[in-house]
């Protein structure tokens, strides 16, 4: 949590705001090696980060 917190932090100061930030569509249905995990972390539980 501590990461996304840094990162959200990083791209506000960066001019980057949060509606625009996000991930691409294949993080979320490909499965990466070597543990086939795919992205499954509710964009609304991001936000309220």
């Amino acid at each position: 949590m501590r990461t996304i917190q840094e990162e959200l932090s990083f791209n506000r100061k960066a001019g980057l705001d949060i509606k625009p930030d996000r991930l691409p569509e294949f993080l979320k249905t490909e499965p990466l090696p070597p543990q086939e995990a795919v992205f499954d972390i509710p964009r609304d539980e991001i936000e309220s980060i």
